[in-house]
């Protein structure tokens, strides 16, 4: 593939979160994904709901973690609620209305823009080609299973279509449509793509799944950052409110009728912080730990107006109770060692709260939680970072032992959150629980040591070039926080396990060795943090411990990471 492709790919995911001149390229993500076969993996970060004074981890959901009492700032007037008898939280704001006709034209010329782009290229893709333009054909394609399965993309490119998702959620919601319509955008964006602009090869289960569940997860969460921002003045916040193009654009769209509103009630709490620091850990090239320079932004909202507040209430909330959007970088030598995004989104719950004139009193919310995780290693061998050509003719001969490094990028379809939190008038104490359903694109731990000696041909296509497999599997997750005047304590605990998706793989019939790989990660960490007085500055440090595990047949593989951070934060 050209350079100028690459290019083309690259400017595509920048465009992404940069500007709205380029969230038309940006929607290549999924609709020029054949377009893409060379692009190196990019290094993008973190785990779902990271926590805000705590520092980047690996990967997996995991509990928020921190507290901040902003001061009360003025409500916006909220009307009642039409999914529930006065909740603010679920009510758009005043004067502005559903658009839908406007979502579907935004969304169709997305689309049109992207197919057209793709099908210019088709002829440089026909090892793609499996189904001709034929009613015999087609009609397998749309009336039988037969064309379903797992496609044989590299980790580089399939995890973006949770990123080519979310722009298909974000077209409806910032038209003010409600979650549940925006999630069928990003579902029947994919359909669309998968079944009308790739008419020639598989319907990717994969893709449909990333696409849909995690355009929802990391679309609901870039959503509500936008959202903060766009309703208030002064040069930052106007400059922070291009993170969602979609919503500056749309937002300009109803200046006559959304002039000096917001997009909607005044959140309950929210934490933002840039941070900067060193984390010692073991190196990509397993020469042992080395200090690395990280960078990156933990946000959190809770879009509850009551919440933290003096006053009883107990109600069911049927719209978006808290959102987080976690970025996280770790440099060594200049270059990215790890990478890590992350989003959580809790979509409904109920929500009760006692809170006295003393702030004595509790608050918990038991609700329904997605999430999104990318997590990936630096990579040393050539075939872990680019895109191999599957089935071209000629043999894959990679070194032995495999080079893999680790790598995931999981949605975390859906699953139970709990968040309790006992007030008092000089100390918080927090515990959270998740738990979900998982799916995603898992690196084999065990699959270097297995590569010893033992020739792969016959082995899953995705396992066999890049070193991952589909799979499906549960997180769960627990953290305490604990803040006392200027002081905060806190620790996690999160399991996460998986096996592979057997019997769909895009080459099936090639697959002799269809075996089971199964993988674990265990993180578990304390860590405390000091905010200096009269100042938005924290100072941060931690330990984690990354226990993981990989099996393949009888062979078993496993390490554990010691990880030592320190940071500073700027909280606003």
């Amino acid at each position: 593939m050209s350079g100028h492709v690459k290019g083309a790919k690259v400017r595509s995911v920048v465009g992404l979160l940069t500007a709205i001149v380029l969230v038309l390229p940006a929607s290549g993500l999924a609709a020029g994904r054949r377009a893409s076969r060379q692009f190196l993996t990019p290094q993008t970060p973190q785990a779902p709901g990271s926590g805000l004074t705590l520092p980047p981890f690996s990967s997996g959901p995991s509990p928020t973690l921190s507290f901040s009492y902003p001061p009360d700032q003025e409500k916006s007037r909220d009307p009642k609620s039409s999914f529930g008898k006065d909740d603010p939280a679920a009510v758009p704001a005043p004067g502005l209305h559903k658009n839908t006709g406007r979502a579907l034209f935004e969304i169709g010329s997305v689309m049109m823009y992207s197919q057209v782009r793709y099908w210019l290229n088709y002829a440089k893709f026909i090892e793609d080609w499996q189904f001709r333009f034929s009613w015999k054909d087609q009609k397998r394609r749309f009336f039988t299973f037969e064309a379903w399965s797992l496609d044989s993309n590299a980790f580089s490119l399939n995890w973006t279509h949770a990123f080519a998702g979310a722009l298909y959620y974000n077209v409806a919601r910032t038209n003010h449509l409600s979650w549940p319509q925006s999630f069928l955008f990003s579902m029947g964006g994919s359909l669309w793509w998968e079944y009308v602009a790739e008419w020639r090869e598989v319907i990717s289960l994969n893709d449909n799944i990333m696409t849909s569940a995690g355009g929802y997860s990391v679309g609901e969460a870039w959503f509500q950052l936008g959202k903060y921002f766009i309703g208030r003045n002064g040069f930052f916040n106007r400059l922070l409110s291009f993170i969602d193009p979609f919503m500056k654009l749309n937002h300009w769209l109803d200046k006559e009728q959304s002039k000096n509103l917001s997009l909607g009630p005044e959140p309950g709490w929210h934490s933002f912080r840039f941070f900067l620091g060193q984390r010692s850990m073991p190196a990509s090239k397993g020469d042992g730990s080395q200090n690395n320079f990280i960078v990156g932004f933990h946000t959190q909202i809770i879009h509850l107006p009551d919440y933290g507040k003096p006053g009883k209430t107990g109600r069911m909330v049927m719209d978006t109770v808290a959102s987080d959007l976690d970025v996280d970088f770790a440099f060594l030598h200049g270059r990215i060692e790890e990478a890590n995004i992350s989003t959580r989104v809790v979509g409904l719950g109920y929500f009760k709260q006692e809170i006295d004139a003393d702030l004595r009193g509790y608050a918990y919310c038991f609700g329904m939680g997605s999430a999104f995780t990318l997590y990936k290693k630096k990579s040393v061998a050539p075939y872990d970072s680019s895109s191999v050509p599957v089935k071209q003719g000629f043999d894959l001969h990679l070194e032995e032992p495999r080079e893999f490094r680790d790598k995931l990028s999981v949605v975390h379809v859906v699953g139970p959150v709990f968040d309790y939190t006992k007030f008092s008038p000089a100390s918080r104490l927090r515990l959270v629980f998740d738990a979900y359903l998982d799916f995603g694109l898992v690196n084999s731990y065990a699959l270097n040591k297995y590569s010893v000696g033992r020739d792969l041909t016959g082995v899953k296509t995705t396992l066999l070039y890049y070193g991952y497999y589909y799979g499906l599997g549960t997180t769960f997750s627990s953290g305490l926080t604990y803040n006392i005047h200027g002081l905060e304590f806190n620790g996690l605990v999160r399991y996460q396990a998986y096996g592979s998706v057997d019997g769909l793989d895009r080459f099936q019939k090639e697959v002799t060795d269809d075996f089971h790989p199964t993988d674990t990660r265990l993180t578990y960490r304390i860590g405390a943090a000091l905010r200096f007085p009269d100042t938005p500055v924290e100072l941060y440090g931690s330990y984690e411990g990354i226990d993981r595990r990989g099996v393949i047949k009888d062979t078993r593989n496993g390490s554990l990471e010691n990880r030592y951070t320190l940071f500073v934060s700027y909280k606003f």
